[in-house]
């Protein structure tokens, strides 16, 4: 016999039987939540998801280094990134995603362009890719990016292991799967 007691849209109290409910989504109390030009949701090709903030280019150039709260500094190279999401420019993310063939990187403007080529460089503020259609290189600013899709990786993304598996979920969205190494004084 538990109930829920709740408040309607209207202040009047009311009772549900607990079991007639499926799920409680509590709304947000805070204020939306504005995000820089750089943040991003970066998603890898072995499905990990990190929520940060493009800080430039890894040392090598290959990839890109990215400011998060729950891993600190991170480094992806680009091979091991699937896609980048500008949080900024969530409004603009198609609602489908489009059809690629994953030979080229594909950069989506906030005007719903399709840029296709290879990225050479992301820095802080924008991407520098070569065109495959103007077969010359552009930059894009982050200001104006929506999502930037990775070429197919020339090999497959290592497979769980067979052992202990782990996926980390942290408190801003973020989660990384892998092996369990270790865990001690509070650091996994």
């Amino acid at each position: 016999d538990l109930v829920l007691h709740y408040t309607d849209i209207n202040d009047r109290q009311k009772t549900l039987s607990c079991m007639d409910v499926v799920e409680v989504l509590l709304s947000k109390t805070s204020s939306p939540q504005t995000h820089l030009p750089g943040s991003v949701l970066a998603i890898t090709t072995s499905g990990d998801r990190i929520f940060g903030t493009i800080i430039g280019p890894t040392p090598a150039e290959d990839g890109i280094r990215l400011d998060t709260r729950a891993f600190d500094v991170i480094e992806i190279p680009f091979e091991h990134l699937s896609s980048l999401r500008f949080l900024a420019n969530r409004t603009y993310w198609p609602r489908t995603l489009p059809e690629r063939n994953g030979r080229n990187d594909l950069l989506i403007t906030k005007a719903n362009d399709h840029a296709e080529g290879t990225i050479n460089l992301v820095q802080k503020d924008h991407v520098d890719y070569h065109s495959k259609r103007l077969r010359a290189d552009k930059k894009i600013p982050f200001t104006e990016l929506s999502l930037v899709f990775f070429m197919d990786p020339a090999t497959d993304p290592p497979a769980p292991p067979k052992t202990l598996f782990s996926i980390i979920h942290t408190n801003d969205g973020s989660y990384r799967q892998g092996r369990l190494r270790s865990l001690e004084n509070g650091v996994l």
